[in-house]
C-alpha cells in the first residue's frame, strides 16, 4: 500500500519535481552535501510469508524492507561512486566475487570447482568449508566500517556523508497497511 502511494504520487509530480531532484541527486554525488537526509533513512518493514509455511510462527515470514524512493536512487548514485574508487585503489583482491563489475557467484563458483577437479585428479585429499554471508550485512558493527573506510582513504566530506547515511536509521512494522506506532532505532546492519 505505502509503496503504491509513493510510486503514485511520484508520477504525478514527476515534471514539477525533476529538475530540484536532479540538482539534489547532482549535489549528493559531487559531495556538496554531507549528511544524507533523515527522511529518507525511514524503513518500513513488511513481514511476507514464505512459500508452503506455518503463517502462526514467526520464522515463517521475511522481512521485506521498504525504503524511500529518492534515499534509493542516492544509495544507487553513491554506491557507483563507492565501487569506482574502490577498483581505482585495488581494494578488493582477484579472489572476491562480490561487488565487482561483471562478475558473479558463478565465477567463483567455476573456480572452486576448476581448483576441485585439480586437486581431485592429483588424488589429493579435498575438504571445504562454506557459510552462508547473506546476513551478514544486518550485523555489521558501524565502528569498524567507519574505520574500515578511514583505512581505505575514505575521508573528510565523504566519510561523513556515509557516516550519515548508516546512522540513526529507523525502522517500523507494516502489517495490511497499518504501520506499528513505535518505530525501533537500528544501530547494527547497512
Amino acid at each position: 500500500m505505502f509503496l503504491n502511494s509513493q510510486f503514485f504520487f511520484l508520477k504525478q509530480v514527476a515534471i514539477q519535481i525533476a529538475i530540484p531532484l536532479a540538482s539534489i541527486f547532482t549535489g549528493v554525488s559531487k559531495l556538496a552535501y554531507t549528511h544524507y537526509p533523515t527522511p529518507f533513512k525511514d524503513i518500513f518493514v513488511h513481514p511476507i510469508l514464505k512459500k508452503e509455511n506455518d503463517p502462526t510462527l514467526l520464522k515463517s515470514y521475511s522481512p521485506i524492507s521498504i525504503v524511500c524512493i529518492f534515499g534509493k536512487i542516492l544509495e544507487l548514485l553513491m554506491n557507483v561512486k563507492l565501487c569506482n574508487f574502490i577498483s581505482k585503489i585495488n581494494a578488493i583482491t582477484v579472489t572476491q566475487y562480490a561487488y565487482k563489475k561483471q562478475i558473479s557467484i558463478h565465477h567463483a563458483i567455476v573456480r572452486f570447482f576448476n581448483v576441485l577437479v585439480s586437486a581431485l585428479n592429483d588424488r589429493k585429499c579435498v575438504s571445504s568449508i562454506m557459510f552462508d554471508g547473506s546476513r551478514a550485512f544486518d550485523s555489521i558493527d558501524r565502528d569498524i566500517l567507519s574505520r574500515k573506510f578511514f583505512h581505505y582513504g575514505i575521508r573528510g566530506l565523504c566519510h561523513q556523508w556515509y557516516m550519515s547515511y548508516l546512522t540513526d536509521r529507523n525502522q517500523c512494522v507494516c502489517i495490511d497497511g497499518e504501520i506499528s506506532d513505535t518505530s525501533l532505532k537500528c544501530d547494527y546492519g547497512i
